[in-house]
C-alpha cells in the first residue's frame, strides 16, 4: 500500500470513529453497507493522486533525458568535426558531468518527496548499487581523468534513462 493510500485509508478510518461508525479497512460495518462505496472512492482518490504525482515526475525526468540525449548528441557531432585541447576537452568533460550529476541530483530529490515508501526502497538499493560502480571511474575525486568524468557523464545518463523507466514502470502498474 502506497503512502497516499495508507495516509487516505488512515484519515478515513479517522473520520468515521468520529461520525461512531466501525470499520475494518475496506469492509463496512453490519449496520452500514453503504458506506463501503466510500471507503472504494478514498482507495481510487488515493490511487488517483499517486497517477498524477507520477505523471508529473515522469514529466520532469523525460524532459531531463530529452535534453542530455540532445546534448550528448551535440557534444559527440561538435567534437567530431572540432579539433579541440586537452584542455578544453578536460573543462567540457568536467562541465558535462557537474551538470549532469547535478540533474540526477535534483531528480533523486523529486523521487524521495514523490515516491511510496516501498518504490523509493527498491529504488535506493539499486542507486547504491550504481553509485559503487560509478566510483570505479572516480580513482581521485579531484583529479579525474577526461575519460573518467565522460565514463561517469555517460553512466549518469544511463542512470537518469533508468530512473525513468522505473517510474514509467511503477505508473503503468497503476493502470
Amino acid at each position: 500500500m502506497n503512502r497516499f493510500l495508507k495516509k487516505a485509508v488512515s484519515l478515513f478510518m479517522l473520520a468515521s470513529s468520529a461520525i461512531g461508525s466501525s470499520y475494518a479497512i475496506g469492509v463496512p460495518s453490519k449496520n452500514e453497507n453503504s458506506n463501503a462505496s466510500v471507503v472504494s472512492e478514498v482507495v481510487e482518490t488515493a490511487d488517483t493522486h499517486y497517477k498524477k504525482t507520477l505523471d508529473g515526475v515522469l514529466d520532469t525526468i523525460s524532459r531531463k533525458v530529452n535534453a542530455w540525449d540532445k546534448k550528448f548528441s551535440l557534444m559527440n557531432e561538435y567534437l567530431g568535426i572540432h579539433e579541440i585541447s586537452f584542455d578544453e576537452q578536460e573543462t567540457i568533460s568536467d562541465m558535462l558531468y557537474r551538470s549532469i550529476d547535478n540533474d540526477l541530483n535534483v531528480i533523486w530529490n523529486i523521487l524521495k518527496v514523490s515516491l511510496g515508501k516501498n518504490d523509493m526502497k527498491i529504488l535506493n538499493k539499486s542507486q547504491l548499487q550504481w553509485i559503487s560502480e560509478k566510483s570505479a571511474y572516480e580513482p581521485w575525486v579531484h583529479n579525474w581523468s577526461k575519460a573518467s568524468k565522460m565514463k561517469a557523464a555517460e553512466m549518469t545518463k544511463s542512470r537518469i534513462h533508468y530512473i525513468h523507466d522505473y517510474v514509467q514502470d511503477l505508473r503503468n502498474k497503476l493502470n
